[in-house]
């Protein structure tokens, strides 16, 4: 029978937002085993907010296309999928996005909230090719 050794974690490199840890010694196949629960542990315990639902004024569906965009509007959702949120509250709420000249469209034009700040205000959402262009977006966060 083999003796059962208790691990020694020690921290390898620390960031702000970056941290590397050691364990050992482990079992074989151990190791695999202690990280999917550690990652599905502190995964679920992070604070965090995302878009779940787009609104675009005048669209039916993912596949169509928003005029005077030259994004269509399936693109243009992968590129909501990378705006990054800090709740300010744990309340569900909406965000909205009123754009009526050309351009690009950023993640900071979208309207202040008191429950959500956009952290990264500089990814581009959209490009409005023309002075008729209006795009009027609700999102739920």
């Amino acid at each position: 029978m083999s003796e059962i050794s208790i691990p020694v974690v020690t921290c390898v490199q620390s960031t702000g937002s970056y941290g590397r840890f050691s364990a050992e010694p482990l079992d074989i196949g151990f190791g695999v085993t202690l990280g999917n629960a550690m990652r599905r542990v502190l995964l679920s315990s992070l604070p965090g907010a995302a878009v779940t639902w787009v609104k675009v004024e005048g669209i039916q569906h993912e596949f169509s296309t928003i005029p005077h965009v030259r994004e269509d509007v399936l693109e243009f959702l992968l590129n909501v999928k990378e705006i990054r949120m800090r709740p300010v509250t744990q309340q569900e709420g909406k965000l909205f996005l009123d754009i009526e000249t050309e351009g690009v469209v950023c993640a900071a034009d979208i309207q202040p909230s008191i429950d959500f700040q956009v952290v990264n205000g500089e990814l581009c959402l959209a490009n409005l090719d023309s002075d008729e262009a209006k795009l009027h977006v609700e999102f739920n966060v």
